[in-house]
């Protein structure tokens, strides 16, 4: 477990400079999109699947960028802890990605209502922290199922060869899922179904997010089965 905190500390000082930027990077673009919309509930959402994803992205960069990987393996940490530590710190990087999001949508929010004239006469009073917060979370989900697909491609191909295999089986897998299950699902009447109720609503999200994770742990299995036999 010390090596794969080790490895997890490494990754994110590797990004910490990118993270500052990034973030304010999103928070300009989520800045301009409260103000065209005339709302921050989407900058939460929109914030955290951006930066998440690119977080994780210009991380596993880093690795063939600088030569990073090599070098790391002269550490005395095992191939497992390089894998675990990848993962844990994809892992935080989403989490801070989450907690910004919705940190700047309630702040834009806010310092909106305030203002006065044209600008803070078209926002509403009232935030729905919880649809923000969940729909916040559900884009956490997306993100970490991608890196599931996305992470061992990288660590046996690399991060370039994984950018270019990757797209194409989400894509088919997406289109696949989705002429499956389209024409099967009344969408207008889920909306009156069990599932409209809060409290389910909640269930549904609690397994959906237990499910990406089982998911995502069960990638970084297959990722460090990978490494083990990969000549660096």
């Amino acid at each position: 477990m010390k090596g794969v905190m080790s490895m997890a500390e490494l990754d994110l000082i590797t990004i910490r400079g990118i993270l500052r930027q990034m973030l304010l990077l999103y928070g300009i673009c989520g800045l301009i999109v409260a103000v065209c919309m005339g709302s921050a509930v989407a900058v939460a959402p929109m914030l955290t699947v951006l930066a998440a994803m690119m977080l994780s992205f210009n991380l596993c960069a880093f690795d063939e960028l600088n030569g990073w990987a090599r070098f790391r393996a002269a550490f005395p940490l095992g191939r497992d802890d390089i894998v675990r530590g990848r993962y844990l710190s994809i892992l935080i990087l989403c989490l801070v990605a989450l907690v910004a999001g919705v940190i700047l949508a309630v702040v834009l929010q806010a310092v909106f209502c305030m203002l006065p004239g044209a600008i803070g006469a078209r926002f509403d009073q009232s935030l729905p922290i919880g649809a923000l917060i969940v729909a916040s979370i559900m884009g956490i989900c997306v993100v970490l199922l991608l890196d599931s697909m996305m992470l061992p491609f990288v660590f046996r191909y690399g991060f370039t060869k994984a950018t270019r295999i990757v797209p194409v089986i989400v894509i088919c897998v997406g289109v696949g899922i989705f002429a499956s299950v389209a024409g099967r699902i009344d969408w207008a009447a889920l909306e009156l179904s069990w599932i409209a109720v809060p409290s389910h609503a909640l269930l549904v999200l609690a397994a959906v997010v237990l499910l990406s994770l089982l998911i995502y742990a069960a990638s970084s299995v297959v990722s460090c089965r990978i490494y083990r036999d990969k000549e660096l």
